[in-house]
């Protein structure tokens, strides 16, 4: 290879962007096969890691080589006999070297062949790096809006019972009421008791009952007293009947003024049953 070869070489890395550094360097003189350890000039062992070399290189022990760097690693690109270029006084043309890329592949061949032989240079993926130092925390952002109000939940099992509370204060003694001895009712205008039954009244908790029968009569029949007597009148439907014989309706009314009022009445032979009660507003 020439040195205008050489320079295009050197150009075509440079326009892919690629770190161009060229170094020698010995084949292990203990290589027997795979890509091949390499004592770089300066050192006397060999490397520890083994480098890829283009296919069109045949490694032999001992052999002087030159590789580039390609990214982080070296390529072994062939012996230092096989960079042959220019003629000496009485020898022959050398054949040069040709390259090219595709991607991250490099391709070699001679000058009097018609093919690239590609090289995929590749390298596997390196060790996860160490985790940096945690940057300084951002500024807050504003508060976002409120979100819709989501659907209500199942309810949810009932509560176990509480306990009981303390017994409360026991109350004040209620009123005693007051005596429900019956009253005689008077009868009036030629009212009588009918079979026996003669009209009472009487009073307890407000509640004012009148019991007994009286003989077949219409108009006012009887008075209550005063502290019996209902605050507006009051009417009632009370039964008219005698002995076994089917009873029949009729009805009475009580004014606030204690007046017992028969209002109608019916069959003649049959007794007017007074009984009925309100209650005292």
């Amino acid at each position: 290879m020439n040195m205008t070869q050489f320079v295009e070489l050197v150009q075509k890395l440079i326009d892919k962007n690629k770190t161009v550094l060229f170094v020698l360097g010995k084949i292990d003189p203990n290589y027997t096969s795979g890509n091949p350890k390499i004592v770089f000039d300066g050192e006397t062992t060999p490397s520890s890691k083994r480098y890829t070399k283009l296919s069109s290189y045949q490694v032999q022990p001992n052999d002087r080589v030159i590789l580039s760097k390609v990214g982080k690693t070296y390529v072994v690109l062939g012996s230092l006999g096989d960079f042959r270029g220019g003629t000496s006084e009485g020898g022959q043309d050398g054949v040069g070297l040709q390259f090219t890329w595709n991607g991250t592949s490099l391709g070699v061949k001679r000058e009097d062949q018609q093919t690239y032989t590609f090289t995929d240079l590749k390298g596997a993926k390196g060790d996860k790096g160490d985790q940096g130092e945690q940057g300084i925390q951002g500024v807050q952002g504003p508060k976002g809006d409120t979100g819709a109000t989501g659907p209500q939940g199942a309810q949810g099992p009932k509560g176990d019972t509480g306990a009981t509370g303390p017994q409360g204060p026991q109350g004040e003694p209620g009123e005693t009421p007051p005596d429900a001895t019956r009253i005689a009712l008077p009868l009036l205008n030629g009212a009588t008791a009918f079979s026996g039954r003669p009209p009472t009244y009487a009073k307890a908790l407000g509640v004012v009952t009148l019991q007994g029968a009286i003989n077949n009569k219409t108009g006012v029949v009887a008075n209550l007293p005063a502290g019996y007597r209902p605050k507006e009148m009051q009417v009632f439907m009370v039964a008219q009947a005698s002995g076994t014989a089917p009873a029949s309706p009729t009805a009475i009314s009580i004014n606030s003024a204690g007046d017992i009022n028969v209002l109608y009445t019916g069959d003649a032979t049959k007794g007017i049953h007074l009984n009925c009660s309100f209650v005292l507003n």
